[in-house]
């Protein structure tokens, strides 16, 4: 994934995302490639799907995990590899509301 890496590292920092999410959502393209033993780049929905399962489902990652997960893969998407298609019918999860606090807060 060098070239792909150093691509999306230099996207990443021309976006203004801080040193902290940029190792993360290089971190995490790298988990995907290394799930797939395969380059991002010859992945397609069907894998993307497949992988965001295997993150909810053997992996259990909370909500807010796993949004900040599929943030990072669609930025790999969206922008370095641009193409938009592959991600777009990826949707993250619902943030769970904590239904006490926002009663008392409306208070």
């Amino acid at each position: 994934m060098g070239k792909l890496r150093d691509q999306m590292l230099l996207d990443l920092q021309l976006s203004g995302a801080k040193p902290s999410t940029q190792r993360a959502y290089l971190r995490e393209a790298e988990n995907l490639a290394r799930y797939f033993n395969k380059s991002p780049e010859q992945l397609g929905e069907g894998e993307l799907k497949e992988y965001m399962l295997y993150l909810m489902k053997e992996r259990h990652l909370s909500g807010g995990t796993l949004r900040f997960y599929v943030a990072g893969l669609k930025f790999l998407y969206r922008t370095t590899l641009k193409r938009e298609w592959a991600v777009e019918k990826i949707r993250t999860p619902q943030a769970k509301r904590n239904f006490r606090w926002f009663w008392i807060l409306r208070r």
